[in-house]
C-alpha cells in the first residue's frame, strides 16, 4: 500500500481482531509520503508476528506491476515453511471479525478451492454499493490462495493483469475460484480511483490485451458497462476504445499460448450460453 493514512489503520485493527490470525503479517510500505507509516509503527511492538517493509520512493503510484513487484518483495521474506495459504490485502479494507475463519471453512468443504476471497463493497458515505463481477473472479484487493494453488501457478506475476493472470491460471490448471457474497469486505476508496474512473478504465483495456482477450467478447463486456455500470455510455465507451487502440499499437498477450487459448475458449462459452460478462 502507499499513502493510505486515512484507511491503514481500519485495515490494522480488522486484521488484528480476527478469530482467525495469520501466523505472519507482513506490511509492504511502497514508498509512502503522508503519515503511513507512523500509524502502522504504532501497532509493531504490541504485536510481534506483525512486520514492516519499508519501500523506496519512486514519486508516483505504480498501479498493477508496482502492486506485485511490492508484493513478492514481501513474499520473498516469509520465514516459515508450514504455512497453508497466503492472503493479499490492500491497505483500505475492514471486514468483519471471523471474516477469515468463515472463509477457511469455505476452503475446508471445497478441497478444490484454490483461490476465494469476499465480496467487496465500495463504502463511501456511509452506503454501501456492491462491485458487479463474475462470481467466479476475486477482487485484486482481497485474495486469498490455498498455497499448493499458489506455487501451481507460479506465484504472482508484476504485470497489470495479474489479478485474470492468477485465477484463469488457477482455473486452467483444475482449481476453482470464487468469491463469497455473504463474506462482506468494505472498500473505503473507490477502486479505480488512482488517477480518476476513466483511466481506471483505460488499464483494464490495456489488462485486456496483455490476457488475449476475445474481441467480440471485450466488445460486448464494454456495451453492458455502457448501460450497467457508472460512469454511464463513457466508462464503457473508454475502455473498448483503448481495448482497440492498445491492440493497434501492438500491445502483445503474454507470452504463454496455452492460457490465452484456454481464456478465449472460457470467454466464447460465456457468450454462447449468455452468462454475465
Amino acid at each position: 500500500m502507499r499513502n493510505e493514512q486515512e484507511y491503514i489503520e481500519g485495515t490494522i485493527r480488522s486484521v488484528l481482531s480476527q478469530t482467525i490470525r495469520p501466523s505472519t503479517w507482513i506490511i509492504v510500505n511502497d514508498g509512502s509520503t503522508d503519515e503511513t507509516k507512523d500509524i502502522i509503527g504504532r501497532y509493531l511492538s504490541q504485536n510481534r508476528w506483525v512486520r514492516l517493509i519499508n519501500l523506496p520512493d519512486r514519486g508516483y503510484r505504480k498501479t498493477g506491476t508496482g502492486v506485485i513487484e511490492a508484493f513478492n518483495k514481501g513474499y520473498e521474506t516469509i520465514e516459515a515453511q508450514d504455512f497453508d495459504f497466503i492472503a493479499k490485502l490492500d491497505g483500505d479494507l475492514t471486514f468483519e471479525k471471523d471474516y477469515f475463519e468463515k472463509l477457511f471453512e469455505k476452503f475446508g468443504r471445497h478441497p478444490k478451492l484454490g483461490l476465494a476471497g469476499g465480496w467487496v463493497y465500495d463504502a463511501v458515505d456511509d452506503k454501501l454499493k456492491p462491485h458487479k463481477y463474475p462470481p467466479d473472479h476475486v477482487r485484486g484487493a482481497v485474495k486469498t490462495y490455498r498455497r499448493e494453488c499458489f506455487e501451481e501457478i507460479g506465484g504472482l506475476i508484476p504485470t497489470l493483469g495479474w489479478d485474470g493472470i492468477d485465477e484463469m491460471s488457477a482455473q486452467m490448471k483444475g482449481w476453482e475460484t470464487q468469491s463469497f457474497r455473504e463474506l462482506k469486505v468494505l472498500l473505503h476508496k473507490p477502486m479505480g480511483s488512482t488517477g480518476g474512473v476513466l483511466k481506471g478504465r483505460l488499464r483494464g483495456a490495456y489488462g485486456a490485451c496483455e490476457l488475449g482477450y476475445n474481441s467480440l467478447f471485450m466488445t460486448a463486456r464494454c456495451l453492458r458497462k455502457m448501460l450497467m455500470d457508472e460512469p454511464f455510455i463513457t466508462g464503457g465507451l473508454v475502455m473498448l476504445m483503448g481495448f482497440y487502440f492498445y491492440k493497434l499499437r501492438g500491445v502483445k498477450p503474454l507470452d504463454n499460448p496455452e492460457l490465452i487459448k484456454y481464456i478465449r475458449k472460457k470467454q466464447k462459452r460465456r457468450m454462447i450460453f449468455w452468462k454475465k460478462v
